[in-house]
């Protein structure tokens, strides 16, 4: 990507710039980490392992929401059945409630 930019003319600093505009780590803070699943290849070169534990780890979701699947990019495909099932599972489950709050206060 980067070779790419530079042969459009646009400098390291202008694609820095652009591409900051849409790094995920810069609105990690803003993700509800309750409602984050990651599904991410182990042998990703598209989007590196690295970048999606650093997304986790930025929003703070639990492991259990994190699934590294033994694929790349495309390969995962093969996950699919899997990864619509686990979505559908968390789908389901009625929403937790804060602290402080009970089954009955959802009913005044």
């Amino acid at each position: 990507v980067r070779d790419e930019l530079l042969k459009a003319n646009m400098s390291e600093e202008d694609s820095r710039r652009m591409l900051a505009s849409i790094e995920p780590l810069r609105l990690a803070h803003r993700i509800d980490r309750k409602r984050l699943w990651i599904f991410s290849g182990l042998y990703d070169d598209v989007v590196p392992p690295r970048s999606s534990k650093l997304l986790a780890d930025a929003v703070g979701i639990e492991s259990s929401q994190h699934v590294q699947m033994h694929a790349n990019h495309y390969s995962g495909i093969i996950f699919l059945p899997l990864v619509t099932n686990r979505i559908a599972n968390v789908m389901q489950e009625p929403p937790s409630l804060p602290s402080g709050h009970n089954v009955s206060d959802r009913e005044n």
